[in-house]
């Protein structure tokens, strides 16, 4: 291994990785000329950048002059892909034992690019979808479903797992792994129905694909120019970025919807818009602290896990699942809308209904209580009634036998 190997190992997230090598390559292609063929770099070219790495090391360069020269020649480059090439480049150097002071920090980045994104894109809608979906195979049908349904950054879908997918809950449940996301926190997001039947589609062809995709790549692999594709890849989408790249500028061109952005000549639809798209549509209909979180933005990962279960977020989830279907009907969206009212309305009603016969059963209960304090008391009044009919008895028996004891002392016989 060398220097950008070594480096690059330290990196857990293959994003990342990716950008900071890219930052180092581009910065040795402008000092020594273009050592990449193509966008994918070979065996070969890497060894020949860790040649000139040690090259560029040994010759005592100014190293603050070289970095202000490569910035000032980024000024077409996409301001964020300029400053992340130069942070990259600045923590390889801190690491190599060149500390980069504040000071001198502050006039390099003064040769930077100014602004944020330049591209100016065109509007991901659902027609837009609509029409780059014709022109997908099962792969690429599925991969698009799924990131414009969970809200995925596709360098964590490309690593989920066919195990992290269960497709068998309503709705189909996506386990998202530390290991996979940008920030390192595990969460979970949703499918739609539409999208888990396309995932479905693309499962039941997967084997024969990866098989046929070795078979392809025989060829590059005995050059040296790639990888053998391994059968046993477990990922749920076990394709590479340039395949991603591929298959979503051909449905740009067989929907004619490619365009290029004038100043940074980048597509004005992009993969990336998906993310987008799950965002703004779901936002229209739940709280926008749902969507941020199923889609990992880290502000708000902790606070709403505590305040969301992971069913009242499948909940939330279904409540927008008719502004994330892509392909049906234009009027799905109305007839669904207008079925949740007409249940809503109906579970008012059964609640009020169950809220009355409540009502109903505590009078009831009422009634059978006082219905049994009155037979008590009436049992009580019976039982004083056979008490004083015996004392009535009795007294009449004593008012006789003075009757006749009075009778007696007037005939004088006592």
């Amino acid at each position: 291994m060398g220097r950008i190997a070594d480096w690059a190992a330290t990196f857990g997230n293959a994003n990342t990785r990716r950008v900071n090598i890219a930052g180092l390559y581009a910065f040795l292609d402008h000092l020594y000329g273009k050592q990449r063929a193509t966008g994918h770099v070979t065996k070969k070219e890497r060894e020949a950048y860790e040649i000139l790495l040690d090259q560029y090391f040994g010759e005592g360069r100014d190293q603050i002059q070289d970095l202000m020269v490569f910035a000032a020649s980024l000024h077409d480059s996409p301001p964020n892909t300029a400053n992340n090439y130069m942070n990259a480049l600045r923590e390889f150097l801190a690491i190599q034992g060149r500390e980069i002071t504040d000071r001198e920090w502050k006039r390099i980045r003064l040769k930077l690019p100014k602004g944020g994104t330049r591209t100016i894109e065109r509007d991901m809608d659902h027609e837009t979808l609509r029409k780059i979906l014709h022109h997908l195979d099962l792969k690429g049908k599925a991969f698009v479903l799924f990131l414009a349904t969970t809200g995925m950054r596709r360098g964590e879908a490309a690593q989920i797992q066919i195990d992290d997918v269960d497709l068998d809950t309503t709705p189909a449940e996506i386990t998202i792994r530390g290991e996979y996301t940008k920030n390192g926190q595990a969460r979970f997001s949703f499918l739609t129905e539409e999208a888990r039947q396309a995932l479905v589609e693309w499962l039941a062809v997967r084997d024969q694909y990866m098989l046929s995709a070795q078979n392809r790549n025989a060829g590059l692999v005995a050059k040296g120019r790639a990888k053998e594709r391994p059968l046993d890849d477990m990922r749920l989408f076990p394709f590479t970025k340039q395949v991603v790249n591929e298959f979503w500028l051909n449905a740009l061109k067989k929907a004619r919807l490619l365009s290029y952005d004038k100043t940074t000549n980048r597509s004005q639809l992009h993969i990336h818009q998906l993310r987008k798209f799950f965002l703004s549509q779901t936002s229209l209909v739940i709280s926008k602290e749902v969507p941020e979180t199923l889609a990992g933005h880290s502000g708000y990962l902790t606070g709403a896990y505590r305040r969301y279960t992971k069913a009242q977020l499948a909940e939330e989830f279904l409540k927008a699942e008719a502004q994330l279907t892509i392909m049906a009907p234009k009027d799905y969206k109305e007839v669904q809308s207008e079925f949740r009212t007409r249940m809503a309305d109906q579970s008012v009603i059964v609640e009020r209904i169950v809220a009355k016969n409540l009502k109903l059963e505590e009078e009831i209960a009422t009634l059978r209580a006082a219905a049994d304090r009155t037979a008590a008391l009436e049992d009580e009044v019976a039982g004083m009634r056979a008490t004083l009919g015996g004392i009535v008895d009795l007294l009449e028996k004593i008012g006789e036998g003075q009757g006749l004891w009075d009778q007696l002392r007037q005939a004088g016989r006592i």
